[in-house]
C-alpha cells in the first residue's frame, strides 16, 4: 500500500469518525474487514502479507483508533495459528476470528451502557456534547428500563452530530434543550452532570475526544458540575497521547475579503485530572490506578 492510498485510508477513517463515532467505526471497519477477506483472491504465502500491510495501516490511523487497534492486534495473534493452512481455513479461520471480535465489542459496549444508566438520576439535567453512541444508549435506557424522570441540555457543536442527538431524544421522549456550546454558562445552574465518551484513555491520563470537549470538561469542572466519562477498557491505550496522531489541518480561508489560514485539529486532548467520575464495563475505576 503506497502513500496516497494510506492517506485516503486514514480521511475514509476520520470521515466515519466524524459521522459515526468511534463505536460505530470499529464495528464498521471490522466488518469491511470481512467483506474483504471473502473477496480476497491470492496465493497462500501472500494472504497473510496482505493482512499485515492492512493491519500495520490501522494501527498507524490518525487519530489512533485504540479499540479497533487492540482488537486487530488480538486477531494478528491468533491467526499466527492457522498461517501453516490452505487458503480456504485461513479465510474461515479469519472470519471466525474476527466476527468473535465483533460480539466482544458488542457485549462490552452493552456492558458499559448497563452500568452507565445507574448514572442517571430522577430530576438530573444532564449536559451531552457530543452524539457517543454510549451516552445515547445510557440516557435512553435509563429512560426507558429504570423509569428515570430527567432532561438533557444538549451542546451545539457540529450540525451532524447535534442533529443525530436531537433525532435520538426527541424519538425517545426525552425532554431536551439546544444551545450553543458559547451560551453554557448560563444553563449551570440547573445542570447536574455532564456525560462524554472519548476516542481513547491515554497511558499518560488523557483522553482523546471530540473538539470542543476540552473547553467544556475544564468550564463543568471549574463550576463544580460532575464530569462522567464513559469508556470501554478497550480503549485505554499503552501509548502516551503523543502518540495517538492527532490529526492537524491548515485550510486556507476566505470571508469578508480576508484570505488567511485556519489551523485544527481532529479531537481535543482533556486530561483525566478534570474527570470526577470514570465508567468502564467494570464499573468505577479510580484514575489513579490507571
Amino acid at each position: 500500500m503506497n502513500i496516497t492510498d494510506r492517506e485516503k485510508l486514514y480521511s475514509l477513517f476520520r470521515d466515519h469518525g466524524e459521522a459515526l463515532g468511534t463505536n460505530r467505526t470499529t464495528m464498521a471497519a471490522l466488518q469491511s474487514f470481512i467483506n474483504a477477506v471473502k473477496l480476497l483472491r491470492c496465493k497462500r504465502e501472500y494472504l497473510m502479507v496482505q493482512y499485515a500491510e492492512l493491519i500495520e495501516t490501522i494501527k498507524s490511523t490518525e487519530p489512533r483508533i485504540v479499540p479497533l487497534i487492540h482488537l486487530v492486534e488480538q486477531f494478528e495473534k491468533e491467526i499466527r495459528s492457522y498461517a501453516d493452512g490452505s487458503c480456504d481455513e485461513i479465510r474461515d479461520q479469519t472470519i471466525r476470528i474476527l466476527q468473535q471480535k465483533m460480539e466482544l465489542y458488542e457485549s462490552m459496549t452493552e456492558e458499559v451502557i448497563q452500568v452507565g444508566r445507574q448514572y442517571v438520576q430522577d430530576n438530573d439535567v444532564v449536559i451531552t456534547h457530543s452524539a457517543s453512541t454510549v451516552v445515547k444508549r445510557i440516557l435512553i435506557e435509563a429512560e426507558k428500563e429504570l423509569n428515570r424522570k430527567f432532561s438533557v441540555i444538549i451542546l451545539k457543536q457540529d450540525f451532524l452530530k447535534t442533529k443525530q442527538m436531537i433525532a435520538w431524544l426527541t424519538e425517545a421522549g426525552i425532554d431536551h434543550i439546544i444551545v450553543p456550546e458559547y451560551s453554557l454558562s448560563l444553563q449551570l445552574e440547573k445542570a447536574t452532570k455532564l456525560f462524554i465518551g472519548a476516542v481513547s484513555v491515554t497511558h499518560d491520563k488523557q483522553a482523546v475526544a471530540v473538539v470542543g470537549s476540552a473547553n467544556v470538561v475544564s468550564f463543568c469542572h471549574f463550576n463544580h458540575i460532575p464530569v462522567y466519562l464513559f469508556v470501554k477498557s478497550l480503549k485505554f491505550s499503552h501509548q502516551p497521547c503523543t502518540r495517538q496522531h492527532i490529526y492537524l489541518k491548515v485550510v486556507d480561508m476566505a470571508q469578508d475579503g480576508c484570505v488567511y489560514p485556519l489551523t485544527t485539529h481532529s479531537h481535543d486532548l482533556i486530561d483525566l485530572k478534570l474527570v470526577d467520575h470514570l465508567i468502564t464495563e467494570n464499573g468505577e475505576i479510580g484514575i489513579g490506578s490507571l
